[in-house]
C-alpha cells in the first residue's frame, strides 16, 4: 500500500469488514481477484486487514457510528431537563389525559394505561393512568453532570429549580 490514502478497493474492503463480512468475503466484494486459491485470498485479505491504513479506517468508521448512536452531553441534559420539568397537569387537556409529541416535556412520560370497565358491552367507566419518570432523579443526575455536589467546584451553568410539583390523578 503506497501513500497515505486508501484506494477505492481498500476502502470498500474496510467498509465490508466494518459491516461484519469475513475477510475473504470482504476481499472478493471489494473487487479483488477471486481466481486465486482460497488460501491465497485468505492470506492477502489477512495482510490487508492487519495494515495500519485499514485499521485506521475501521477506527474512523467506528467513531462515526458511535457519534450517531451515543447521545451527546447536550442531548442528555435536554432529555434529563425534559424529565425534570414534566408535570401531570401538562398532560391534562379538556379534562382528559393526552400524550403526544406536541406537548412539551413529553419525554417525562413513563407509561400511559387506559382502563375501561364494561358490562354487557356497556362502558361503565374509562380511566387513564399516567405515570411520569422521577423528576427528582433527573434533577440529581443533571446536578452530577454539572458537578454541583463537589466541594470547591465553581459551577458554570447552575441549574435552578423554581418549581417541582407532583400531581396525581384521582383514583376512582
Amino acid at each position: 500500500m503506497k501513500g497515505d490514502k486508501l484506494t477505492a478497493k481498500q476502502d470498500r474492503f474496510a467498509r465490508n469488514i466494518f459491516l461484519g463480512m469475513s475477510q475473504r468475503a470482504a476481499w472478493i466484494d471489494a473487487g479483488y481477484s477471486s481466481k486465486y486459491a482460497v488460501a491465497r485470498i485468505d492470506s492477502h485479505a489477512c495482510v490487508l486487514a492487519a495494515s495500519g491504513k485499514v485499521k485506521e479506517r475501521l477506527s474512523e468508521l467506528q467513531a462515526a457510528e458511535d457519534t450517531k448512536a451515543v447521545m451527546t452531553v447536550q442531548e442528555r441534559k435536554k432529555r434529563l431537563s425534559e424529565i425534570g420539568r414534566g408535570r401531570v397537569v401538562d398532560f391534562i387537556i379538556d379534562g382528559k389525559i393526552k400524550v403526544d409529541k406536541t406537548i412539551p416535556n413529553v419525554g417525562a412520560v413513563e407509561s400511559v394505561k387506559n382502563k375501561t370497565q364494561k358490562v354487557n358491552d356497556v362502558i361503565l367507566s374509562e380511566d387513564t393512568e399516567l405515570k411520569l419518570l422521577n423528576p427528582i432523579a433527573a434533577i440529581q443526575e443533571l446536578n452530577k453532570m454539572e458537578h454541583v455536589y463537589e466541594t470547591g467546584t465553581t459551577v458554570v451553568n447552575q441549574i435552578q429549580i423554581t418549581e417541582v410539583v407532583m400531581v396525581r390523578p384521582e383514583v376512582k
